[in-house]
């Protein structure tokens, strides 16, 4: 009787097989199509499954986001943040208090947009660039943005840095029982936004954009 190794062994062998065949298959297909030569990049392309975008993909992935605050980002729409309320769910702890107001569920809306010091964190930074950003739904403020692509990268890129820098005091939090001040977060967030922005070519964004980002940067 076979062990569960070989078993996925089999299963593995059986993918990679399919995966030999597939590729080809597309390399015949593009033997027969007169004018079209084979390339690496268009044989993967023709292999991996194409879906369609999230509606938040704007959000995460654009070039004003540092990238981990784009990974984070993108975990926190996958809802695979290791949250307490998810922790509990899975019975690996007893309570599930938000790590740092201690006032109810650590779900995802509550620790980033409906936690206190979560709401003083955005406010002190959306107050200090003087621009109005979201406590409540991403996509719907998202939405309401007026303005070119750059711009409301830009505006993403706060938001992921907001996230990402809670995120980051939340583990503090937990793991070594200290809370900064909202007002101290949101320096470390515009500190990082300012070193961001600045490595971008002025020169190449429109005169709008162009004013925000200094605007970020001399604040």
């Amino acid at each position: 009787m076979g062990t569960s190794s070989d078993a996925i062994l089999i299963v593995h062998k059986s993918h990679v097989a399919r995966i030999i065949l597939k590729m080809f298959l597309s390399f015949r297909v593009w033997k027969k199509q007169k004018g079209l030569d084979y390339t690496v990049a268009k044989g993967y392309d023709y292999l991996r499954d194409r879906g369609d975008k999230f509606q938040w993909y704007e959000l995460v992935w654009h070039k004003w986001s540092t990238p981990k605050h784009s990974i984070l980002a993108w975990i926190y729409h996958h809802n695979s943040l290791n949250l307490k309320e998810k922790l509990q769910r899975l019975g690996i702890i007893e309570e599930d208090a938000c790590c740092i107001c201690r006032l109810a569920s650590e779900t995802k809306k509550h620790l980033f947009f409906r936690c206190e010091y979560s709401m003083k964190v955005i406010e002190a930074v959306g107050t200090r660039l003087n621009i109005r950003l979201p406590t409540h739904n991403l996509l719907l403020w998202r939405l309401s943005c007026s303005g070119s692509k750059n711009k409301t990268g830009i505006l993403s890129a706060i938001i992921n840095s907001c996230m990402y820098n809670i995120w980051r005091q939340r583990n503090t939090s937990r793991f070594e029982l200290q809370i900064l001040r909202p007002t101290k977060i949101a320096s470390f967030i515009i500190a990082e936004l300012r070193i961001r922005l600045m490595g971008f070519a002025l020169s190449k964004v429109r005169d709008e954009d162009r004013r925000l980002i200094e605007s970020i940067i001399r604040s």
